[in-house]
């Protein structure tokens, strides 16, 4: 076992990796691990907050780690929808990494990065990723970046310079001047540009001796470790010792055997340690030190929620004012997450791993277009849930949407014997895809199956000098003034008192041809079966008085479920009119 509080009081900065998708963040990471995940990632794009612990030792020799070993860079997801979890890294670093592809420049979840640095007052320097991809780049990572720069063609060196006059009048946009980092005399005053390949590492000495420089210079203060221990819980996974939490430790330390308050579903509760290990390097650890990436084996179920806080009781205060400030905290986190996220008044369940999947698959569900969430959770469904939603009337919305989150096989079973469809997908823009054809298919058979059952909304009007027959069929000529008209409509008189139920449609006929359909403003003579109602024009109604089509609450329902998108606003008013009317 080892020890790794170390005698320093000083901690590790925590710097955050922000950008736009697929400029390189993850790619770093993986240059600077020796790992592969931007390949193994669903669809090669970071949905997931992951860290890594870099060790100054481990690159260069040349680099004095006086004071500071380790930063602990957190990589944030790019995509649009994820951007609470961009919020949360921001406000947890020291210094902001802004990375941005080289030949691609400033996109908008850049400026959106931007935006939280300038907000939360994080000092921040930018990564130009990607200069392998330079025209005719000559590659040696064991020399310097400005050594590499003599070594390049006039042409390679020509498009360098116009990329990063790019950045750089990108970042002026934002009110921020900038220069490349070897040129840069006052780092608190200017932005530094650092060109780096994490394909062929070139760069990434030069980076990671600039950050450790600039720490040393600018960030020491505010290094200064405190006693007051919290952290981030990032992923909950099962183990056989009991339940693992993969954090971040971003002040204080913890210790085998301490109690932690964290979030859970019912609010919060207490847990113990009973192993610490590191996330980087997998070493068992009797005690660790901020700012560290851990893995805690603790005794609880696995009702913990991931993305959330984690705190150990502060010493310095009455212990029982102590619990009182951390349970406060972890129930207005709670509270805010609610009131953030919002349930619509009816829609699917969806599920995710952790607090900021779970906000930005919502978010991304009501983007346009918008697939409502009745009911969300982090984790394992309980089985009322299941049993609850088999009595929804909408097939639509007996649904289980999953991100990221293979569910049970028990809870498989339970939903399938409940009539509950489940869609997964590590993916987040394809699990949406997935419901919208599943519903899109579902609305294509339920049209094909109902259509000539379902009567739609129209207004008729009849013309007095076309009265073909005033008995069963009753025949006569008609005007749409609203709606359409379809064969199988059953057909009333909007009279005083009420509907007057005649009887339905059987034919369409214009200028002598037969039609299925009429729309608004046709003329068209229509046939009404009134044997089972024995109503006759003239005696019953006439042409004072309107047709409507006769509709049921079912009708809307089908309607809302299937054909919404046929009907137009004056449509959708004149249905709530006619059922109202007809109930």
């Amino acid at each position: 076992m080892i020890n790794n509080i170390q005698n320093t009081n000083i901690r590790g900065p925590i710097c955050c990796l922000l950008g736009h998708v697929d400029s390189g963040k993850t790619s770093l990471l993986d240059s600077l691990r020796y790992t592969n995940k931007h390949e193994k990632e669903p669809g090669n794009i970071t949905q997931i907050t992951d860290m890594y612990c870099y060790n100054l030792k481990s690159l260069t020799n040349h680099i004095k780690t006086n004071g500071i070993s380790d930063i602990l860079f957190i990589d944030t997801p790019g995509h649009e929808a994820f951007s609470r979890m961009r919020i949360r890294g921001s406000k947890m670093c020291d210094l902001g990494i802004l990375v941005v592809d080289i030949k691609e420049g400033f996109q908008p979840q850049t400026f959106e990065s931007i935006k939280l640095l300038k907000n939360n007052k994080i000092p921040f320097v930018v990564l130009a990723t990607k200069i392998d991809r330079l025209y005719g780049w000559k590659s040696d990572k064991k020399i310097s970046l400005i050594k590499l720069l003599e070594l390049q063609d006039d042409l390679c060196i020509q498009e360098f310079n116009t990329c990063i006059e790019d950045i750089k009048y990108d970042l002026l946009k934002e009110n921020f001047t900038s220069c490349l980092y070897y040129q840069n005399k006052n780092p608190k005053k200017h932005i530094s540009i650092i060109p780096i390949s994490s394909k062929t590492k070139d760069g990434l000495n030069d980076m990671i001796s600039y950050i450790k420089n600039l720490v040393d210079k600018y960030l020491y203060k505010k290094l200064e470790w405190k006693e007051k221990t919290r952290g981030l819980i990032l992923e909950i996974r099962k183990d056989k010792r009991g339940t693992k939490l993969i954090a971040i430790l971003t002040q204080g330390s913890l210790e085998i055997g301490d109690h932690l308050y964290v979030c859970s579903d019912l609010g919060y509760r207490q847990v113990q340690i009973k192993s610490i290990s590191s996330y980087s390097t997998k070493k068992q650890l009797t005690s660790v030190k901020a700012s560290s990436g851990i893995e805690l084996v603790v005794t609880c179920p696995e009702d913990v929620i991931a993305g959330t806080p984690l705190y150990k009781i502060d010493k310095s205060i009455c212990e029982t004012d102590s619990i009182n400030i951390i349970t406060e905290k972890l129930i207005k986190f709670r509270t805010e997450l609610c009131d953030r996220l919002c349930k619509d008044k009816e829609g699917v369940l969806v599920i995710a791993q952790d607090v900021g999947s779970l906000e930005s698959l919502v978010k991304y569900l009501r983007q346009e277009p918008c697939v409502p969430v009745f009911n969300f959770m982090i984790g394992v469904p309980k089985q009322f849930t299941i049993k609850k939603m088999s009595t929804v009337k909408n097939e639509l919305y007996k649904i289980i949407l999953s991100f990221c989150f293979k569910l049970p096989s028990d809870v498989r079973n339970l939903a399938k014997e409940n009539g509950i469809h489940i869609i997964e997908d590590d993916v987040i823009y394809s699990l949406k895809t997935k419901y919208l054809e599943y519903k899109q298919k579902y609305i294509d058979n339920k049209k094909h199956e109902i259509e000539g059952l379902v009567n739609f909304p129209c207004k008729l009007k009849i013309i007095p000098k076309f009265i073909f027959n005033k008995k069963n069929p009753i025949i006569v000529g008609i005007k749409i003034e609203k709606g359409t008209l379809c064969i199988g409509t059953l057909i009333g008189s909007l009279q005083k008192s009420g509907v007057l139920k005649i009887g339905k449609v059987v034919s369409i006929e214009n200028n002598n041809k037969s039609q299925l359909k009429a729309y608004k403003g046709d003329k068209v003579s229509i046939k009404i079966d009134s044997s089972i109602t024995n109503i006759t024009y003239g005696k019953h109604f006439d042409h004072m008085t309107p047709l409507i089509s006769i509709m049921s609450r079912k009708d809307e329902d089908i309607i809302n479920n299937c054909f919404i998108d046929n009907l137009n606003n004056e449509e959708i008013e004149l249905m709530k009119k006619i059922v109202n009317i007809c109930k």
